[in-house]
């Protein structure tokens, strides 16, 4: 059937598959057969990556060169008059619909920003779906107002009343980009000239039919639309026997029945399932060696996992196979997002220490010589730590020395350009931009792709938002911003490569040698899903739009397009998340049941994994470093003992090589907080009452916890969490006044705290070895006898167990330190509910053991010893990955 000007559109059916693109040649050389007659007619393509296949598949069936008409994609033809339409930005037009939703204070305003969101989305459904191509703005208001009518006079429930009355407003001002899109295709459909042929990737939605309708009654209109229900290829009748065309499908099993020209696809699909994110990589990775081994030369990475579709592509590119990215990232996930997302955090978090080195780390952070900029924010990590300084930029840059103030000196700068009271969306990206460039960053971005892109669009934004005047505070712009950002892509085209990563929306109708398909299971392949917040499925039907099984349907049709236009098709998924069984997708799922039954055959493959390599040796030997004279340490304390007896190796590299964990701000009290903050207030109550005598256990035990109080005062203001530990240590007040007492009744009395103390030995070659360490507690009796008291907040049985430990140096050496009046040396366990010692017994005996085996080992060090890595307490040795405890033999 011809199409003529002044009619209806002529829809033509074409059998959906592998050869669509060429029976659209073939029908356009029918209609056409006369090169000057086709070089004045205009052809629409879905995607113009279909271009080259359409030029081949036009010479393929004219046997030789042939003149192919000028083609371009829809909204290339709309763009010349989108231009020309007022439009309202959609970034005003969300904060317009956000300032009215929040002064009307009908929704949370915690979900506010997403409900605005979904409310535009379904406005702009609305609009393309229930109108017409209006002649005016004018006219495009009067079909607003009928169209609401119409629907005003059914009843409907709260929620889509109230999407329609919202939608009805959201028109009254300049037109939505939705309405500029139509107003635009009635004025290029009034333009055309030359008869219009189009490429349809599917049934053309409202919007399209009306606008083919406004071209036909200019000129002749021809629309080639794929249709799965005419298909003959054997491939696509298997498919459709899986995946039926039509909405109300007969069962399964009546359906495998009547195919009977089916072919299976043992060889053209596989389904892969994988126990874990590397290795669904690993499995794509594999194939696509292969494919290109095979000299494939369009291979289409689909990503429905873009988490899984990055870490393949990584895996791609460490041996050198380049990816070509149609799909970009989210600006919000690009390094230049993350520099204003730390610069932010600054803010918001007032300094919090994490914040401002990641801010400092960035490689946007210039201005400085390198060298001198990592010292600076070493040392800055180093003060943090020594003051336990968690946030606070002032009390940072108050202790400060030079280098530091060199790191903090631009963000306290920009600090002050970037205010944090309430203003208007444009103001606030002014100030961003004001602020980064006193941080000094913008040069560096200006320079970096994703940066300039980046600092394009908050110009953009800033421009689009001049006229807007609704305030915003911090928190709630910076929500705005986050959002934004997360809908905003970045596209780099620096990349040409056979391997083209792409979503399965875009791989329509092309052709590719093979494909895989990333991500396949049940939540990322899945039906396009609003994920409505306000309006659900019953909603959308009420307000006349596709709902899901519209959006399954569309699902189906590019599965089954990809299958039929690829050679090879693998569809790869994680199996198993967080030990959770993922199911694949319900279609793939199908389409395996199918198949088994046709074929016996379920098309599950096992998926490859990439060749362990070899290292260069299957172990490693221990280490086992010497040191000469000169390198073996003068002093050592009983921690520093206690290394060298429990792993030489942990030795050598903590107290020879100086290495160990850098120390860090404590955000939260661990064990060790707990004991040191016991250790003050013990040294502090002690302070004041060394001998208890005639005092009644209230005053000492109101004095014990008013300087518990005292201590952990500040750690519970910093954090209600810490009152656990504090109620840990308040309930065993009382039985640490009745312990006190009994010690004080055997005759010993409090006499010091927290002591330190040295002691000179001299080894075999005459040279010194200085022995120190601190005392916790020191008791006397009144003859002078000392007792060394060490606090541990442990069970006294653990505790007695470690002091009958011949390798426990701790108290040994802490016996050594006091020197001969010692009569005791004690643990003093503080986590039972009673308080109790565990002493050390044999004082003299053990004292005297540990130091003939102090000076032995440091003889044998001097004397050039080896230090090995077999200690037994690797589990949470720092130095683990030094020594290579996992390659030893």
């Amino acid at each position: 059937m011809a199409a003529v000007s002044g009619g209806e559109p002529v829809y033509i059916a074409l059998r959906s598959g592998g050869d669509f693109v060429s029976a659209c040649a073939e029908a356009l050389l029918k209609a056409e057969p006369d090169t000057t007659c086709r070089s004045k007619v205009s052809l629409i393509l879905p995607n113009l990556l279909l271009a080259r296949d359409f030029r081949m598949a036009m010479a393929a069936r004219a046997g030789g060169p042939v003149l192919v008409p000028p083609m371009q994609t829809l909204p290339a033809a709309l763009a010349p008059w989108l231009v020309r339409q007022a439009q309202m930005a959609g970034s005003r037009r969300l904060l317009g619909l956000y300032q009215a939703l929040k002064d009307r204070q009908w929704l949370d305003e915690g979900s506010l920003w997403g409900i605005c969101e979904e409310l535009i989305a379904l406005f702009d459904e609305l609009t393309l779906h229930g109108l017409g191509l209006p002649g005016s703005e004018d006219q495009f208001r009067e079909q607003l107002a009928a169209a609401y009518q119409l629907k005003a006079d059914e009843p409907l429930r709260f929620e889509a009343r109230l999407v329609h009355a919202l939608w009805l407003a959201d028109g009254q001002g300049l037109p939505s980009r939705a309405a500029a899109r139509l107003l635009a295709g009635s004025d290029w459909a009034c333009s055309l000239t030359r008869p219009l042929y189009v490429i349809a990737e599917g049934a053309p939605g409202p919007f399209e039919r009306r606008l083919f309708h406004a071209c036909a009654e200019k000129v002749p209109v021809t629309v080639f639309v794929p249709d799965r229900s005419l298909a003959v290829d054997p491939v696509m009748l298997t498919l459709n026997a899986a995946w039926p065309a039509s909405l109300d499908p007969a069962p399964l099993a009546r359906r495998l029945v009547s195919v009977s020209d089916a072919v299976a696809l043992t060889s053209r699909v596989a389904l892969m399932a994988t126990q874990s994110l590397e290795q669904q990589a690993e499995a794509v990775v594999v194939c696509v060696r292969r494919w290109l081994a095979a000299g494939r030369q369009r291979i289409a990475l689909v990503a429905a996992d873009r988490v899984a579709a990055r870490r393949a592509r990584a895996l791609l590119e460490r041996d050198g196979v380049l990816v070509e990215d149609e799909t970009g990232w989210k600006l919000s996930t690009t390094r230049a997002a993350s520099l204003v997302d730390a610069w932010l955090e600054v803010l918001a978090s007032d300094g919090y220490h994490r914040d401002v080195l990641d801010l400092l780390k960035s490689p946007f952070m210039g201005g400085q010589d390198e060298t001198e900029r990592e010292a600076g924010i070493e040392a800055l990590a180093a003060l943090y730590a020594r003051h336990d300084l968690a946030s606070g930029l002032e009390a940072a840059a108050a202790l400060a020395d030079a280098s530091i103030t060199r790191c903090l000196a631009p963000v306290l700068q920009a600090r002050d350009a970037l205010p944090r009271s309430a203003a208007s969306p444009s103001l606030w990206l002014q100030r961003l931009a004001d602020s980064l460039t006193v941080l000094g960053v913008m040069p560096l971005l200006q320079a970096d792709g994703a940066g300039a892109e980046l600092l394009a669009w908050m110009e953009t934004r800033r421009s689009e938002l001049a006229e807007e005047r609704g305030c915003l505070d911090f928190f709630e712009w910076r929500d705005w911003l986050n959002r934004e950002l997360e809908s905003a892509m970045y596209r780099p085209r620096t990349v040409e490569s056979p391997v083209v990563m792409t979503h399965l929306a875009a791989a329509r109708l092309r052709r590719f040698e093979a494909a895989v398909v990333i991500g396949a299971d049940v939540d990322n392949l899945a039906p396009e899903d609003k994920r409505p917040v306000f309006a659900h499925e019953a909603v959308r039907a009420e307000l006349g739009l596709p709902g899901r099984a519209d959006a399954r349907s569309r699902l189906v049709d590019d599965l089954a397009s990809l299958i039929a236009f690829s050679d090879e098709v693998v569809f790869v998924w994680q199996h198993l998340r967080d030990g959770e069984i993922l199911l694949p997708n319900d279609s793939i799922e199908l389409l395996s049941l199918a198949h088994k039954e046709l074929f016996n055959d379920d098309l599950m493959r096992p998926a490859p994994r990439l060749p362990v390599r070899p290292p260069d040796q299957e172990f490693q030997d221990i280490p086992a470093p010497s040191l000469t004279s000169a390198q073996v340490p003068g002093r050592i304390s009983a921690s520093a003992l206690a290394s060298l007896i429990g792993c030489p190796y942990q030795y050598f590299a903590r107290h020879v090589l100086g290495l160990g964990e850098s120390e860090e701000v404590s955000e939260a009290l661990e064990k060790s907080d707990y004991g040191q903050m016991i250790h003050s207030v013990l040294q502090a109550f002690h302070g004041r009452f060394p001998r208890l005598g005639n005092q009644s256990d209230e005053v000492l035990v109101a004095a014990l916890e008013e300087e518990s109080r005292r201590v952990f005062g500040p750690a519970l203001a910093r954090n209600f969490l810490e009152h656990a530990w504090f109620s840990r240590w308040m309930v065993r007040v009382a039985a640490y006044i009745e312990w006190q007492r009994s010690r004080e009744s055997d005759g010993w009395f409090f006499a010091a705290a927290e002591l330190k103390r040295e002691r000179e030995l001299i080894l075999s070659d005459g040279s010194a070895l200085r022995l120190y360490g601190r005392l916790d507690r020191l008791d006397r009796q009144e003859d002078g006898r000392a007792a060394v008291l060490d606090y541990k907040s442990r069970s006294l049985r653990s505790l007695q167990i470690q002091a009958r430990n011949p390798d426990d140096v701790q108290l040994a050496v802490y016996a050594l330190l006091q020197g001969g009046e010692t009569a005791e040396a004690a643990y003093v366990a503080l986590d039972d509910e009673t308080v109790g010692t565990a002493p050390l017994a044999d004082l003299a005996v053990s004292a005297a053991a540990q130091q003939s085996r102090l000076l032995a080992l440091f003889d044998a060090l001097r004397g050039g010893a080896p230090l090995p890595a077999n200690g037994s307490a690797c589990a949470h040795c720092e130095m683990r990955g030094l020594c290579r405890k996992d390659f030893h033999p």
